[in-house]
């Protein structure tokens, strides 16, 4: 749950499910100048004109904005490997879920360049096995801030 509170940036999610930085999908606003996905699908019956860039892009790519808290294209680009196991259903998310099961499964998590616009949000997830390597995916280095002291 770590991820998807850092990718949603901010925004409540309880109001706004479906945003991806803070852009709903399926809007005119919602176009592959804002997230690196496929752009060239239909949605919903509208068209969706806008370029595929076909391939992943640098994280800090100035063609596209921050989220609230600073950080880059967390959603679309490349599905981003969670250190978290994989579980089908989760009930609560302010609860971390307890693992009942040791599974090398782990989460992949935001869509890739190559996803549609319905994938490319802050909510989706997949099961990824850990031995599996695809152009599509990639990680997220982080670390704990540290406090400055003089």
């Amino acid at each position: 749950m770590e991820w998807e509170g850092a990718a949603w940036g901010g925004i409540d999610r309880r109001k706004h499910p479906d945003y991806v930085i803070g852009v709903p999908p399926y809007h005119m606003g919602f176009t592959t100048s804002a997230v690196n996905f496929n752009g060239q699908e239909q949605w919903n019956g509208e068209e969706i004109y806008c370029e595929l860039l076909e391939r992943t892009t640098v994280v800090r790519d100035t063609r596209y904005a921050a989220n609230g808290f600073g950080l880059w294209q967390m959603s679309g680009n490349v599905w981003e490997w969670c250190c978290s196991v994989f579980v089908a259903v989760i009930a609560d998310r302010d609860q971390p879920t307890k693992e009942t099961n040791v599974s090398d499964d782990r989460s992949l998590r935001g869509g890739s360049w190559i996803d549609v616009a319905r994938v490319c949000r802050c909510s989706s997830r997949y099961r990824y096995v850990a031995e599996n390597r695809y152009n599509v995916d990639g990680f997220r280095l982080s670390r704990t801030r540290i406090p400055f002291s003089s």
